[in-house]
């Protein structure tokens, strides 16, 4: 226990805020030159978005995935801001109770640095570095977190969008070959036939693919420094003794498990979502229909049983399975990070 109470605190938080720069640095390098595609990604996803003939039983999913993804995004958003506010404040606000009562008081930043001038030499100088450690580490944190709200919100649009056409899919009026087919059947609207559906279900497929295609080098960098970050947010927070401390720590970890479980779990309905398809196509009295509509059916139910994923680097698929392994691996990491600085 001496030893833990010799650790060294002062070097853990400039190491996780190096984690998180050198992170947010990786990702801004493999996203930002995938902008164009992003931007072609979003429009085609609006064009392929379900507006018109909406059962109620769509239009309940619609209202229920858009509410959910609200108030996730809220949660993760807010949750969020106050980690900054509690990172970025408490320095600021005990230099100056400090600098009231005492002279002597040593000026005090977010984040400990070395410059090539004395920054603590003068109120202008302090105020001047504070303004800019506060800047860099605000840009740095919105493009982090502005990439990730991208990945969540799209994966819950496209996973809506499969959700629709599950239900569109398993209420299909089966129709006869075309040789036998009536006036009647011939009124259908196009929207609502079998050949549409295929084809919403081919674009929806090639959009899920152009999603893994842009993110999966980003979802990668997260995998690697998520545990991390994690891991050394929870050893300041296991060894400070201050309480507004604590809380900042506090509010940090719950912030990054949120964003970590929020990411798992959209990723996870895509694929459940899309990978239901196969069962609503079973559904659908497909033994009513022609030849030619069970073939039809029978390919979907064919397709349908290779999901969609958001990968990491084309190899791992993201579920929610991914969320337990992070925290174990957090655990073992913390586990063993305090057991050799209790033994030093």
């Amino acid at each position: 226990m001496d030893g833990m109470k010799d650790f060294p605190a002062d070097f853990s938080q400039p190491f996780t805020m190096s984690l998180n720069y050198i992170k947010g640095v990786l990702k801004a390098t493999v996203v930002l030159p995938k902008t164009k595609e992003v931007e072609i990604l979003i429009q085609r996803l609006a064009t392929a978005w379900k507006t018109e003939n909406l059962s109620d039983i769509q239009i309940k999913i619609k209202k229920e995935r858009i509410k959910e993804l609200n108030f996730g995004l809220s949660v993760f958003y807010w949750g969020a801001q106050v980690a900054i506010v509690q990172n970025l404040c408490p320095q600021l606000v005990q230099t100056v109770i400090g600098k009231s009562r005492q002279n002597d008081f040593n000026f005090l930043l977010p984040f400990g640095c070395v410059y090539p001038f004395d920054h603590v030499k003068n109120w202008g100088r302090y105020l001047l570095v504070y303004v800019l450690q506060s800047y860099s580490i605000l840009k740095l944190i919105f493009l982090y977190l502005g990439a990730q709200c991208l990945l969540v919100t799209l994966c819950s649009q496209l996973s809506t969008e499969f959700a629709l056409l599950r239900e569109d899919i398993k209420n299909a009026v089966p129709m006869p070959n075309r040789d036998k087919r009536t006036d009647e059947d011939m009124k259908v609207d196009y929207s609502m036939t079998i050949e549409a559906m295929v084809k919403k279900h081919q674009e929806l497929i090639k959009l899920a693919h152009m999603l893994n295609d842009i993110f999966n080098r980003m979802v990668f960098i997260d995998l690697c420094f998520f545990a991390m970050i994690i891991c050394f947010f929870a050893i300041l927070l296991a060894l400070s003794h201050d309480a507004v401390n604590k809380f900042t720590y506090t509010v940090s970890v719950f912030a990054l498990l949120t964003l970590v479980y929020l990411f798992c779990y959209y990723c996870e309905m895509l694929k459940q979502e899309s990978g239901g398809i196969a069962e609503a196509a079973y559904e659908n009295p497909w033994y009513n229909g022609g030849t030619h509509y069970q073939k039809t059916i029978r390919f979907i139910i064919m397709r349908a049983q290779r999901p969609c994923y958001v990968t990491s680097l084309n190899y791992v698929p993201i579920t929610l399975n991914t969320f337990t392994k992070v925290v174990s691996t957090t655990w073992s990491y913390f586990s063993l990070m305090m057991t050799m600085y209790g033994d030093t």
